[in-house]
């Protein structure tokens, strides 16, 4: 359920809990170097309307957009709900001309922001440390994550004021740029909200779950953290002649296994953990991916992480690629790149 108040103030929280759980901090925009908010008077709430409805990928849906002005600048803040199809769910979806912000853990906007309140005593909102299996099935949730533009979506404490935004990094935004958030309530306990999150975000973007289903239906050999063979191999055995055993035994049991994972112990890696070269070092699988491939006769799921800023593949290292190197990492910047690294990787 959500609360609009005319003056841009807004409340949520699960049905069925008396009072609302989270409510509204400022509506924050970063320009010219400034953090402007609706607190402090910098940003001026100019007018909103709350007369549009219609139909998209979710439903029936009701607004109200807030509209906020300063020299000359305007952000547009719209708040979608769903009360027939999709009670639960609320969209905050914002759209401006932004600048970048003192810090790239800031934000340059802001909306949704709540204000971290003292909880009551008698308040049935509460904190959770996800621990075990102890987590029940009852209980009221909220779920806040972004709802697109991922890679750019942030969010950043000040002081009591929690916000969701385009991350702080941002300089400029192009015309028609817009982000959402996804708000989503329930009443029975944390695995259903995840469930239902997900489903609407699939709903979103015209998705199934049949990928869920596929991995359901795989029996895998995991080495990953938490697994015996996790920078572990049998005694006075490399990884080859191990991952040969355990294939082995899979067979003579006759456990259906349909693939292999391999974790970030078979690549190189600099003093961070970073990759250097993702490809196979001497002493973990002497002969190759591909003959341990053609040994195990599975497909190889294969770990990878950030990159580093000693890779092999950036022409900045004698390599054939073009790569952003920072302080102590590296990002690649063309597409050739990935092109190369999943070709050449499905020979094995």
């Amino acid at each position: 359920r959500t609360l609009v108040v005319t003056d841009g103030n807004y409340s949520v929280g699960p049905d069925g809990y008396g009072e609302y759980w989270l409510n509204s901090g400022p509506f924050i925009l970063r320009h010219n170097g400034h953090t402007l908010d609706t607190d402090s008077g910098g940003l001026h709430l100019r007018n909103y309307t709350t007369a549009s409805s219609g139909i998209d990928k979710l439903g029936r849906w009701q607004d109200t957009v807030f509209r906020m002005e300063t020299q000359g600048v305007l952000m547009e803040a719209r708040m979608i709900t769903y009360p027939l199809d999709n009670p639960d769910i609320v969209v905050f979806q914002q759209g401006l001309k932004g600048c970048k912000a003192a810090s790239v853990n800031m934000t340059i906007s802001g909306f949704p922001t709540f204000r971290m309140e003292q909880i009551p005593v008698n308040s049935s909102l509460g904190y959770l440390m996800f621990n075990g299996y102890m987590m029940g099935t009852a209980g009221g949730v909220i779920l806040i994550s972004p709802m697109d533009q991922l890679m750019a979506a942030s969010v950043w404490l000040d002081g009591d004021v929690l916000a969701w935004g385009i991350m702080g990094g941002v300089d400029n935004l192009p015309p028609g740029f817009q982000f959402q958030t996804l708000l989503y309530t329930g009443t029975s306990g944390v695995g259903q909200a995840f469930k239902e999150w997900g489903r609407v975000l699939r709903q979103w973007y015209g998705k199934t779950s049949d990928v869920v289903k596929y991995h359901q239906e795989q029996d895998i050999t995991l080495t990953h953290l938490g697994a015996y063979y996790y920078y572990h191999t049998e005694t006075d055995k490399d990884y080859a002649a191990t991952l040969n055993d355990v294939r082995q035994d899979a067979k003579t049991r006759s456990l259906p296994y349909r693939y292999m994972q391999i974790d970030s112990w078979w690549y190189p890696k600099d003093s961070l953990g970073a990759v250097t070269t993702w490809d196979a070092m001497d002493d973990i699988f002497p002969h190759g991916l591909k003959a341990l491939h053609s040994d195990l006769q599975l497909p190889i799921a294969a770990h990878n992480r950030y990159w580093s800023k000693n890779t092999t593949y950036a022409k900045q290292n004698g390599g054939q690629f073009d790569f952003f190197i920072g302080q102590n990492l590296s990002l690649p910047t063309s597409q050739a790149f990935w092109d190369w690294l999943l070709k050449t990787s499905s020979e094995w």
